[in-house]
């Protein structure tokens, strides 16, 4: 029988997990599979102590999950903790389409 679900033990990210994800794609602005492994040993060197090691994958999936998401409206200070990741993926996947050419005039 095929085992369905998550494996054991697995946890979500939490908001700061997400805050330091968004950072680490703003600082690298990645296109292709090979600027996601950087992120990935980024985001890995600088995380805490009780958060899980990430591979790209994960990674990128959730980054891609949090830009799917609608962006929240008002001002990014106005945000609450939870919101605030999801504003700022946008911000930062607008920067990498720039990075790639996607809004040049």
């Amino acid at each position: 029988m095929v085992q369905r679900g998550r494996r054991a033990g697995y946890h979500n990210y939490s908001v700061n997990e997400q805050m330091l994800l968004c950072t680490v794609a703003a600082e690298v602005k990645p296109l292709g599979r090979n600027m996601w492994e950087e992120v990935a040993l980024e985001y890995n060197s600088r995380r805490g102590r009780s958060w899980l090691e990430r591979d790209y994958d994960s990674l990128r999936r959730k980054f891609r999950n949090l830009y799917g998401k609608t962006k929240p409206t008002g001002n990014n200070d106005g945000f609450p903790p939870k919101l605030r990741p999801i504003a700022l993926a946008h911000e930062v996947q607008y920067a990498i389409e720039m990075k790639g050419g996607a809004h040049v005039a």
